[in-house]
């Protein structure tokens, strides 16, 4: 009998046994580092011992992690065009983006769109393993060869060595069909006449106002909106509109963090897509952020003057200013706090207030003790584990705009009162002081008014 298995040795050539005779195959063109095509992978550096991992908290951070066989560790390819694939995390669907295309920049995962710096190519390194390039050129690569768990993932100039290898093992785990949605693209609808008017449009990927072009304002389900039909525009609202994976409004989560700095006071721009609005997320210097003073965005992207240097999320509108799009539906966040029982922040919108749906661990989660929010995000303490859920909480309301705005302020280090009318929740809008302003600490409300404390002074929203 003809034994006709086919098997791999540690060389990595496929043999063919036919009795006493043996024939050497040429390996698969896709063979790289255990690469044989579209699937799903677990993705190991060669030089740290590694997996590439979407880190849970902000799930933007591609990082590696040992490997513990988790969906967030797990990344479905797919062919794209001319020879590259684009790569999405089990998890929640982003792909790994290169942001830029200057070395040492740090990879994150994105919504789905498409474009060229979601798209990457498996070469042949040295040793048979995968080096992973992006279509702009660069390498993923881990910094100098570290193994440290939480090191983030960047690009740099491709050299082969051995922290830019890589090595694929196929997982299970299967390539939702939601997933196969088009990428976003760019339509314009209007209601010139005043009436209201449909475009159509697929709208099973989510829709987001990218640019309103009419003197009339656009307010989501005022102005505009979305259903299976298409998109609508009504009262005057003339726009352009993103369709497809925009995240957010049906399709994801809202956009990746950047973090700007003008650490020698004079102003710098970061990168960013503008086209949504930026929000400050959190501020980092000693140096105060005032929209329009020492910080702001225009199609450059974000700047930063004086010293300010702070977090920001584009695509999630700015203080004062209608991007008319829709509110961010209630979703789900896990935020931990297992290393050595140190306080941590997990980055998430808490403008529409954040009730905890799931204790995990055994510490306990207590609200303003084991954990609470502020305008950066969810923060846990003391050992506590569990899940969140964000916008739509009841009793918290929703937006920047709907009240009246009054400042407090701990001049002398020591909490002080300011009367306000806080039944319907109060909001920080803008932090003044260089001590940081964190709530259920340094400020919070109750039935008296609104508090400040250790030198705490802000503005705050009250909403009605």
């Amino acid at each position: 009998m003809i034994d006709r298995r086919i098997f791999r040795p540690a060389a990595g050539l496929l043999w063919l046994a036919a009795g006493a005779a043996v024939l050497q195959l040429a390996p698969p063109a896709l063979a790289q580092g255990g690469f044989g095509g579209p699937g799903t992978y677990e993705i190991t550096n060669l030089k740290s011992g590694k997996v590439m991992d979407l880190d849970r908290n902000d799930q933007t951070s591609v990082i590696q992690f040992s490997s513990r066989g988790t969906e967030n560790q797990a990344w479905s390819i797919r062919p794209a065009e001319g020879g590259y694939y684009y790569l999405r995390n089990m998890m929640n669907g982003y792909a790994l983006e290169a942001p830029g295309n200057e070395n040492s920049t740090p990879v994150i995962a994105r919504p789905f769109n498409g474009g060229p710096n979601q798209q990457w190519r498996f070469e042949r390194g040295k040793d048979g393993n995968a080096l992973i390039t992006s279509r702009l050129g660069k390498t993923l690569d881990v910094p100098g060869g570290t193994s440290r768990d939480g090191a983030r993932l960047q690009i740099y100039e491709s050299n082969g060595d051995s922290n830019q290898r890589f090595m694929l093992r196929p997982v299970s785990g299967n390539w939702p069909a939601s997933w196969d949605m088009t990428p976003s693209s760019t339509i314009t609808c209007s209601s010139d006449d005043g009436r209201r008017h449909y475009c159509d449009a697929d709208t099973r990927g989510g829709v987001r106002i990218a640019r309103r072009l009419s003197g009339s304002p656009c307010a989501f389900n005022i102005g505009w909106g979305f259903e299976e039909r298409g998109i609508w525009v009504d009262r005057g609202c003339r726009a352009e509109f993103e369709t497809g994976a925009v995240g957010g409004y049906g399709g994801g989560a809202a956009s990746a963090t950047v973090t700007c700095s003008s650490d020698d006071g004079e102003r710098h721009y970061c990168s960013a897509d503008t086209r949504g609005g930026v929000q400050l997320l959190r501020q980092i210097s000693g140096s105060p952020c005032e929209l329009n003073r020492t910080w702001g965005y225009d199609d450059r992207g974000i700047w930063v003057d004086r010293g300010c240097r702070a977090e920001f999320q584009p695509g999630g509108g700015s203080m004062g200013v209608d991007y008319g799009n829709p509110p961010v539906a209630a979703r789900r966040v896990t935020c931990s706090s297992n290393d050595d029982d140190e306080r941590k922040h997990c980055p998430a919108d808490t403008a529409g207030g954040v009730r905890l749906v799931r204790q995990i661990s055994g510490s306990p989660c207590e609200l303003n003790r084991t954990w609470g929010y502020d305008s950066r995000g969810i923060w846990v303490d003391k050992g506590c584990r569990a899940e969140f859920e964000i916008g739509g909480a009841p009793g918290y309301g929703r937006g920047y705009g709907a009240g009246g705005t009054i400042t407090c302020a701990s001049n002398d280090g020591r909490r002080n009162y300011c009367e306000a009318d806080t039944r319907n929740g109060v909001v920080l809008t803008r932090q003044i002081s260089g001590s940081p302003c964190d709530y259920g600490r340094t400020w919070g409300y109750d039935a008296r008014g609104i508090w400040v404390d250790n030198g705490c002074r802000a503005e705050f929203q009250l909403r009605r």
